[in-house]
């Protein structure tokens, strides 16, 4: 046999040219794979991040009063009750909606400039260090909070178009400066009448997520070419690992924006997702809560919800014939003044119950509660006479109670056409009733003695045939030209 056969070179050899081809294609087929879906998951991230950071200047921006932030236009405001409530509102948001998951750097109040090119600082709730005890350090910022006031800043076509009501709220794209890259939301802030005035603005510092990510990646870069036949296994399970909890969080979000507040994320982890499941479950837990509130609204204001197009802003309102009764509780405010917190609450929802369990029981509804006053709607056709059997029955029923705290209590009904529809701001309203008949009713109800049930003379010879009544006098109302004759109806015939 002829040993001098020309052995080939290694690495010519096709064996090991097949080997290599085979290894680098999959090594780059597997890290190109794995960058794509590390991108995939950056942009998941980051929708999420806007989404929150949307969703915190909405709810945010309702807490803040237009009025205040119109006050504050140059330093020296800073030791203003407004600034004070401004600053410890801004506060109390950075505090409850900054976490490992949710980074939200800084918080701040923007309004136009008089010229109108810029916006100036109302109020700025500075960025703190990524330190473990960031919380603590709120109470040092007296002295950096002030030096903003008045200062001037961008304006952007987004915030215009925010408080020019072409936008409800908004966000940015991730843009990158010399602090960091960042993704911002706006929200306006609203005075009393309606008008947009100022904006609240909040950043998220998004740096972590992208070097977190690039980290990841050389690392697994590092392990395929240490252990190329491992890599599609290891590629696969990290993918699944950091992936999963992703899509379930968007699965998660998504069933909350069709309304289903049940929505949990079940991580069984002690890292990041872990606590970004608990805070989920958490933030969802609280919109649930905030959902289940409608037993603070009337039921009528819970029937038209449920009935309309929520996406909506258009007022529906119509004219319906009905009964208003109202009822006030006398001496209340002295009482309050004289008895603990405690007690004083415990007495009035006692009577408020009774009242309201008599007045549902009589046929009507609680249109809303004003303190220790409750204002009440009677919808049917001749409707009056149930409205003043309701009156009397808590003349009768709570006189025990009342007469053991020394107290009394004063009702007034009146029965005509008024105007029932959406009353209200963009982010508040009640579906109530409005005009003449429940002014009427309410000074009715507020010239009312302890222990009276009172109407006025028309509705007496409409409706109250089958009461005992008694003229106590005239009595000129607001509104109203002529002297009206007021009855105190006592009883049934």
């Amino acid at each position: 046999m002829d040993d001098n056969r020309q052995k080939v070179s290694l690495f010519y050899s096709v064996g090991f040219r097949h080997t290599v081809i085979s290894v680098l294609s999959v090594l780059l087929l597997a890290s190109g794979l794995t960058a794509y879906d590390y991108f995939r998951q950056e942009q998941t991230v980051i929708r999420f991040a806007r989404g929150a950071l949307e969703f915190l200047v909405v709810a945010g921006a309702y807490s803040i009063r237009g009025e205040d932030v119109l006050k504050l236009n140059v330093p020296e405001d800073y030791q203003t009750e407004e600034y004070a409530r401004l600053y410890n509102t801004l506060s109390y948001l950075y505090l409850k909606n900054r976490s490992r998951n949710i980074r939200v750097n800084s918080i701040y109040v923007l309004k136009p400039s008089p010229s109108g090119d810029m916006t100036i600082f109302a109020a700025h709730l500075p960025g703190v260090s990524d330190a473990p005890h960031y919380l603590g350090t709120i109470e040092n910022m007296a002295d950096e909070r002030v030096n903003y006031i008045g200062d001037a800043y961008l304006y952007t076509d987004v915030m215009r178009s925010i408080l020019n009501g072409e936008l409800d709220y908004g966000s940015t794209d991730v843009y990158v400066d010399e602090h960091g890259t960042w993704v911002s939301a706006y929200a306006p802030i609203f005075t009393g009448d309606g008008r947009r005035v100022a904006l609240l603005e909040a950043d998220y510092d998004i740096s972590f997520i992208s070097h977190q990510i690039r980290g990841q990646i050389v690392g697994i870069i590092i392990s395929i070419v240490i252990a190329a036949i491992f890599f599609i296994l290891i590629s696969v399970y990290l993918s699944r690992r950091i992936s999963r909890p992703l899509t379930q969080l968007v699965a998660g979000l998504d069933r909350v924006a069709e309304g289903d507040f049940d929505a949990r994320l079940h991580f069984n982890r002690r890292d990041e997702f872990g606590l970004l499941g608990r805070h989920f479950n958490q933030m969802v837990r609280g919109l649930g809560e905030k959902a289940n509130l409608s037993r603070y609204v009337s039921s009528e204001t819970v029937r038209k919800i449920e009935a309309s197009d929520l996406s909506t802003t258009t007022a529906h309102s119509d004219r319906h014939q009905v009964c208003v009764f109202f009822s006030d509780i006398r001496g209340f405010t002295a009482y309050s003044e004289k008895h603990n917190v405690e007690h004083v609450v415990d007495v009035l929802n006692r009577i408020l119950e009774l009242q309201s369990a008599l007045i549902t029981r009589h046929g009507g509804e609680i249109d809303k509660f004003v303190g220790d006053e409750i204002m009440a709607i009677f919808k049917e056709p001749g409707s009056l006479p149930a409205a003043l059997d309701a009156g009397l029955a808590i003349q009768k029923e709570a006189r025990g109670l009342l007469e053991a705290e020394g107290l009394g209590i004063g009702i007034g009904v009146n029965f005509g056409e008024v105007i029932r529809g959406d009353i209200g701001s963009y982010f508040r309203k009640d579906y109530t009733v409005i005009g003449q008949p429940v002014n009427l009713a309410s000074r009715l109800c507020s010239v009312a003695r302890a222990g009276q049930v009172l109407i006025t003379e028309k509705c007496y010879h409409h409706f109250g045939g089958d009461f005992d009544g008694h003229v106590i006098g005239r009595a000129r109302f607001k509104g109203i030209s002529e002297l009206l004759r007021v009855y105190n109806i006592t009883g049934r015939d």
